[in-house]
Parts: structure tokens; C-alpha cells; sequence
């Protein structure tokens, strides 16, 4: 497989949520404070295929009610994704329905969610393009409702974590956390300092109290999203929230342009700040109107409130 590397982030527990003509999905955030989720796109691979004869370990169609289990880790199908992978990017499909059902997909160690992938009755082809996160052993599960059907899993990219101080030093990035921390320390008067000013009579303990109060520290979230095929617009939700939506915010997208067939004079549009959170839509430039992306678009950002 060829291996390009994009980048997705959502700093702390922040979680980006995908718009979309296929509906609304959410890309799992981040383990824990100062991880990423980085998305490696691959060349596309046949992870599993239930026909008979085709990629995959099985070669019979899902029964009704039936959770089905496949290990991604490894080599599997034509497919070979790392140990390091904690999700993958994936075109489901379903076909060969005997009965009107549903199918869905999820890691492996956990029940099988109640919301559809998409509905399936007999005669019909459906394929959708989904994020399935991965159990600990490295495995996920598509459940079909009722009666039989074919499904088959191709994967395009896959999840690793990686520590976000090194990324964004890699990037010479303004602040790191660290000169973050130092920075704050160091715009504090310490009690020896407040007492040698008012025995100088060079402040007041009022005036004292006033400078430390007057203080202010710049807050400062920085993370990456990525546009997956398909969508045209992205909800980013801080870890946690600003104090109002009066912050600054700056997007840079990876990609150099092209992110449409239908159109190259498109352009990225971060919109409806809140102190929760905002949305980025990509659109084009003659109508202003939502337009999808045809591959995934990697993008930095980072939000200042002063």
C-alpha cells in the first residue's frame, strides 16, 4: 500500500463532528491531553468481502441479528493497517438483501448502536463512507438487522494517536504548551515581591491588587480537522469553552487546491464562532453556496481569545 500522510487534530477531548450529503457522523477525538488523532491516507484495499472467493476470511452473507466481527490489525483481505491504527476511513457496502434491514458498523467491544450506516431492501446497492473506531484488540463488528446480506469493507485511510507538543514543534508553532505555562508563571507578583513594592511605598495594596487583577493571559486552543470525501462543512467543539465567542480564529488548509471537480474556485469559510466551538464550510467562490470535497482535506487551526 502507498502511505500519504494528512493530518486531523482536536486538541484535548475536543470532538469534530462531519457534515454532509451522507448524513452526520462524529471522528473520534484524541485519548487524552497532548495526543492527536493523525489520519494516514492509503491506496484503497478490500478488507473484507462476504461473496464467495472474494478478499476476507468470510464467505457467507451476515444473518438477521447477527454482529460480525472483523480483525483489521494486521494483514487481512488485501489490506495490512499497523497495530498503531485506532480507527479507519472506510466505504461500507451492503447488497444482496432477502428482506428489508439496516446495517451499521462499530468497534468490536461494545453492542451494536442503534442508528443505520443506511437501510437496505431487497434489490438495492448501498455504500457509505464511514469512520469506524477500533477496539483495543484491533477489530470492529457490522450488524445486520434481518435477513441475510452481502456486505463489503474497503478502507482508504486509518487513525494513529500521536503527542501534540512534538507535532506542533515540528511546525514551529508560536507557543508550545510549556512556553505557555512559563508565560503565565511569569506575569504573577509573588507575596514577597507585593510587600517590597508597598514598604517602598511604590504601590498601594490597592494598587497591588489592581495590577495583579489587570493581568491577562491570552487562552490560546490549536488543533487539526480534516475534510473527509463528501463533506462540506465540519463542527469543531472546544474541550472547553471559551469565555465568549469574541476570539480570533485562523484556518490553514494542508492541501494546495483542487478540492472539487465540480469547481477549483473554492475557498474554506470558518463560520458561527461560539464559545463552544465553530463551523468551517467549504464553498465556492462564484455562488457562495456548500460544496463537497472530492479528498480529504487536512487543516490546522487555532482560536486566541485575549
Amino acid at each position: 500500500m502507498t502511505a500519504t500522510r494528512s493530518r486531523w487534530a482536536a486538541l484535548g477531548a475536543a470532538v469534530a463532528i462531519s457534515l454532509g450529503a451522507g448524513g452526520l457522523g462524529i471522528v473520534g477525538a484524541a485519548s487524552g491531553p497532548g495526543e492527536v488523532s493523525e489520519l494516514t491516507n492509503i491506496t484503497p484495499c478490500r478488507l473484507a468481502d462476504t461473496r464467495p472467493g472474494e478478499p476476507g476470511v468470510r464467505s457467507t452473507p451476515l444473518g438477521a441479528g447477527e454482529d460480525a466481527q472483523f480483525a483489521v490489525h494486521g494483514t487481512n483481505g488485501d489490506c495490512t493497517i499497523p497495530a498503531s491504527a485506532t480507527a479507519i476511513v472506510a466505504n461500507l457496502t451492503a447488497f444482496n438483501a432477502t428482506t428489508s434491514t439496516y446495517v451499521n458498523a462499530h468497534r468490536a467491544d461494545v453492542a451494536a448502536p442503534l442508528a443505520a450506516v443506511f437501510n437496505l431492501v431487497p434489490g438495492e446497492l448501498i455504500s457509505n463512507s464511514v469512520d469506524i473506531e477500533l477496539s483495543a484488540a484491533g477489530a470492529l463488528k457490522v450488524f445486520n438487522l434481518a435477513g441475510t446480506t452481502d456486505i463489503v469493507i474497503d478502507v482508504t485511510g486509518y487513525y494513529s494517536n500521536r503527542d501534540l507538543d512534538a507535532r506542533y514543534a515540528q511546525k514551529s508553532v508560536t507557543y508550545t504548551k510549556t512556553e505557555v505555562d512559563a508565560k503565565v508563571a511569569a506575569a504573577t507578583y509573588t507575596d514577597a515581591q507585593a510587600d517590597a513594592r508597598i514598604a517602598a511605598k511604590t504601590y498601594t495594596q490597592a494598587e497591588v491588587d489592581a495590577k495583579v487583577a489587570a493581568i491577562s493571559v491570552p487562552i490560546i486552543k490549536r488543533g487539526a480537522t480534516v475534510f473527509g470525501i463528501g463533506k462540506a462543512g465540519i463542527l469543531v467543539t472546544f474541550d472547553t469553552p471559551m469565555p465568549s465567542a469574541d476570539y480570533t480564529l485562523v484556518i490553514q488548509p494542508l492541501n494546495s487546491g483542487g478540492y472539487s471537480t465540480t469547481s477549483d474556485a473554492t475557498y474554506f469559510n470558518p463560520l458561527k464562532k461560539t464559545a463552544t466551538g465553530f463551523q468551517i464550510q467549504h464553498k465556492t467562490t462564484l455562488d457562495d453556496i456548500p460544496l463537497a470535497v472530492d479528498t480529504n482535506v487536512s487543516m490546522d487551526w487555532i482560536a486566541v481569545h485575549d
